[in-house]
């Protein structure tokens, strides 16, 4: 890898660029180095992916129901007053945004190559992450 890196550094000192065209030609060098990773899939990873899901499925579908709390749970929503359940949902979707716009405000400096895309991924991976957690260690 420092080989590499030394390849280049002779490679760019090497060859003659205008002064006005090297920032242009280093930022172009510096583009290269910066590929996104790629998944490979092989047969096996489909295979995998393809039982996890028909599984997920199954249990959703034959599991879940046959947990009494679960049927007990989604009756008393079924019961609820649409009027309190339609401001509850719009009262999470205020809370997702604020936490959205809260993690750009704070974490992202100004002119970040983030967007408030990327924000709002990153802020459902971790408030994800924090509800998987917090279960698994009850």
């Amino acid at each position: 890898m420092a080989d590499d890196a030394v390849e280049r550094a002779k490679q760019l000192h090497e060859t003659p660029i205008a002064p006005d065209a090297a920032s242009q030609h280093v930022a172009e060098a510096h583009h290269d180095d910066e590929e996104m990773p790629r998944v490979v899939l092989t047969r096996r990873r489909t295979i995998a992916f393809v039982v996890f899901v028909l599984a997920s499925v199954a249990f959703l579908y034959f599991v879940l129901p046959q947990i009494g709390s679960v049927q007990e749970a989604w009756q008393r929503v079924s019961d609820g007053d649409r009027a309190w359940l339609a401001a509850a949902l719009v009262f999470q979707v205020l809370a997702i945004g604020s936490y959205v716009a809260l993690f750009h405000g704070i974490c992202m400096p100004p002119g970040s190559p983030l967007t408030h895309r990327d924000s709002y991924l990153i802020t459902m991976a971790s408030l994800a992450a924090t509800r998987l957690f917090a279960a698994a260690g009850a």
